[in-house]
């Protein structure tokens, strides 16, 4: 009678599979720290410089992160307006104050104009977005691209 051969689990293979499983961990990793941020190029506006005056940053393109406090106005023509809390950070030097009633000092609060072309996006009160907006006349924020989170 034939014997069959003794099948055991080679010492090498199990290294090498724990080796390209610890690989592709650490791949998946360092790859979602790269694309975590859309808008990683684009400067953060600085809040000090923008509550101060505004005009000086007119036509520059800058990326904000924030939460929706409420909505403001609707305009067909020109869009919706809502103001967003901005917590400070050390980027973007927020100016120390607020303006929402809370006096935390905690977050300061923006009106940030949305384009009819952006109407798509449902934005409700609470919800937070990363935002793409250019600083345009007379210091309003227009965005230009937003993402949700």
């Amino acid at each position: 009678m034939a014997r069959r051969a003794s099948s055991k689990i080679r010492p090498l293979w199990l290294a090498v599979v724990a080796g390209a499983l610890v690989l592709a961990v650490a791949g998946g990793v360092w790859l979602q720290g790269r694309g975590g941020d859309p808008y990683r190029t684009v400067a953060e506006l600085d809040l000090k410089d923008y509550l101060e005056n505004a005009n000086s940053l007119r036509g520059n393109t800058y990326k904000i992160k924030g939460t929706v406090a409420r909505s403001l106005g609707y305009s067909r023509a020109k869009g919706r307006l809502f103001s967003i809390e901005v917590a400070p950070t050390a980027g973007n030097g927020g100016s120390g104050y607020n303006n929402n009633g809370s006096g935390n000092g905690n977050a300061d609060v923006l009106p940030i104009l949305v384009p009819p072309e952006l109407s798509y996006v449902n934005l409700q009160k609470g919800q937070r977005f990363t935002f793409r907006l250019e600083v345009g006349d007379g210091g309003v924020l227009k965005v230009l691209e937003l993402r949700k989170g």
